[in-house]
């Protein structure tokens, strides 16, 4: 079972659609409050999210949609190499080396010595890509010192949505996934693998909880087809697992969180007939028991790497129904709604603040705003209300312009303690230049887009006093004009003699376009066509070229169409041509 395409279908049923255009970011009331950081640079769900020992978070791989059809979860992904930090002193992202090996659905560990290890994955090629999809074996180190990656040799069984965790000894324990009931160890001091017990079934899909008592507790999942309440103990002193009490109710894609009295809630996720839950269970450790707590208000599915035990002992369930369970009041209240649906990240930062970031969905693809989550009792700067502006634009043409509008509610805002991030959408982002307009302030940008399209820009706006907006709105990107020009050139030939003409040439108004990207078709006039020769002049001009060979005399009118690879066709133009014996 594909975990992005059924999360996909999943959010198409019980979501609903939205129209698409520029979007306000507003959190609900509940407890805490919940505020827009920055963005990340791509766009992604599916992603790890490791808290470093800096307090920054590094977020690497996860998939990048290159198509959603009907706006329920992504039709066509691509995975990842690209990893980026997150500087919650300064609440912006900055760009890291990236992983050798693309991956979505890796599993990812903060070993004793900081460093983080990144295990196996899927790999998922572009369409179109002769590479094959994947499950890997392969592992890679990432250094915070450095900012780079060493490969860290390779799993004993390629497998993707693996249960992870470090154990009391510096060791990582991996295991089930889609590589089934196997386990193994990676050993940090030789950057070796070796296996383990195996499990007494698989649990894809599962979960995985460190004990206090040094025990691993693996939860719940998909063996084969079918969705199990079992349980089962690691005991790293003997390397084996027993069976431990099951839950009441069979659930895959649910929430384990240790809590603060070594305890663990499981909350959530899908039962065995794949519809969500909100039933909510404890598991006691002294007894391998389970029992009921009190059931969420809202259904939690997909959310099994996210929920968040907050500094004061409560558990944040971080979605679109958000809520936060008290243990001690065995009770839940409402939280502020995350913009993801699913596939995000949520990470607890050394402030007590969570970060969640990037998940799916608008309507065309993944997200890579990131918001704040902070606990009551703050007292956060009063919030800045953002608001898109829809911008059309044409390939090669430079865009100048407001790309967002904010208001702050401290009326006592100046100019000088905003700033704001333009991510373009194309990978690419600039500072904003901000301007108090008519009510509130506006946000402005310049940038060249050099392919068309209908990329999402998204805005980041910060108050040096600590609130955050971010708002995303689509830009229209037109193909630029194409001009076939005809040569003044008297042309003419000879019968059955293949003769190379020089036939015209071709402006775009992209200085950016490459020989590759036009199509030339060329009617000789005599009742036969070829493909034109197309050659770079410079400065976004091309020469047109053929050769053909006419079986008769006489003067024929040459027809010359060109198109480019966005649809865009230029006006054919005719030049006449001379054929003697």
């Amino acid at each position: 079972m594909n975990i992005r395409r059924a999360a996909g279908v999943l959010a198409a049923a019980l979501l609903m659609a939205t129209a698409w255009g520029p979007r306000q970011l507003v959190a609900m009331a509940g407890p805490g409050s919940l505020v827009a950081t920055g963005s990340m640079g791509t766009q992604r769900s599916g992603h790890s999210a490791t808290l470093l020992t800096d307090g920054s978070v590094l977020v690497a791989g996860g998939a990048y949609c290159v198509y959603i059809r009907d706006g329920g979860g992504c039709d066509v992904e691509i995975s990842l190499a690209r990893a980026e930090i997150y500087h919650p002193d300064i609440e912006t992202w900055s760009d890291t080396g990236s992983m050798a090996i693309s991956r979505i659905g890796q599993s990812a560990t903060r070993l004793s010595n900081g460093k983080v290890l990144v295990a196996g994955g899927f790999y998922e090629p572009f369409p179109g890509s002769t590479d094959t999809p994947a499950y890997l074996a392969d592992a890679e180190l990432y250094d915070p010192a450095t900012g780079s990656w060493s490969m860290a040799g390779s799993l004993n069984q390629a497998r993707s949505d693996a249960l992870a965790t470090l154990l009391g000894d510096g060791t990582v324990l991996v295991a089930g996934g889609s590589a089934g009931n196997s386990a193994e160890l990676y050993h940090p001091d030789t950057g070796t693998w070796s296996a383990t017990g195996s499990m007494a079934q698989g649990h894809e899909y599962g979960t995985i909880t460190r004990l206090p008592n040094g025990k691993v507790l693996v939860v719940g999942g998909i063996p084969a087809s079918s969705t199990i309440a079992a349980s089962e103990l690691y005991d790293p002193a003997s390397g084996t697992w027993v069976v431990t009490g099951a839950m009441v109710t069979p659930r895959s894609y649910h929430s384990a969180t240790l809590l603060k009295d070594g305890t663990v809630l499981v909350a959530g996720g899908l039962d065995a007939l794949g519809a969500a839950l909100n039933i909510a269970e404890i598991f006691q450790p002294s007894t391998g028991t389970w029992s009921a707590t009190t059931s969420t208000a809202n259904n939690h599915a997909y959310q099994h790497a996210n929920a968040v035990l907050l500094p004061d002992g409560t558990v944040l369930l971080p979605d679109e129904g958000a809520e936060v369970y008290d243990p001690d009041a065995r009770s839940w209240t409402f939280a502020p709604d995350t913009t993801a649906w699913y596939g995000q990240s949520a990470t607890l930062l050394n402030d007590g603040r969570v970060l969640i970031a990037g998940g799916c969905c608008v309507p065309t693809t993944y997200l890579a705003i990131a918001q704040l989550y902070s606990a009551p009792g703050t007292s956060p700067d009063p919030p800045l209300t953002a608001t898109g502006q829809t911008l059309s634009s044409t390939e090669g043409a430079q865009v100048t312009g407001v790309v967002a509008n904010f208001s702050d509610a401290d009326p006592s805002g100046t100019v000088a303690q905003y700033s704001a991030n333009i991510a373009w959408g194309d990978g690419s982002a600039s500072p904003g230049s901000i301007s108090a307009g008519a009510s509130g302030f506006t946000v402005s940008g310049t940038h060249t887009y050099v392919e068309e399209g209908t990329p999402v820009v998204t805005v980041s706006i910060f108050d040096s006093d600590g609130a955050a907006a971010t708002v995303s709105s689509a830009v229209a990107v037109a193909d630029a004009a194409l001009a076939t020009t005809g040569t003044s050139t008297t042309l003419s030939a000879r019968v059955k003699i293949t003769t190379t003409l020089t036939l015209g040439s071709l402006a775009d108004s992209d200085p950016g376009g490459v020989a590759g990207d036009y199509a030339v078709t060329i009617a000789w006039g005599d009742g036969s066509t070829s493909a034109g020769i197309i050659t770079a002049v410079g400065g976004g001009t091309f020469a047109i070229a053929g050769a053909h060979a006419y079986l008769k005399r006489g003067t024929f009118a040459i027809n010359v169409a060109a198109s480019d690879v966005g649809g865009y066709a230029a006006e054919p133009v005719s030049v006449p041509i001379k054929v003697s014996s």
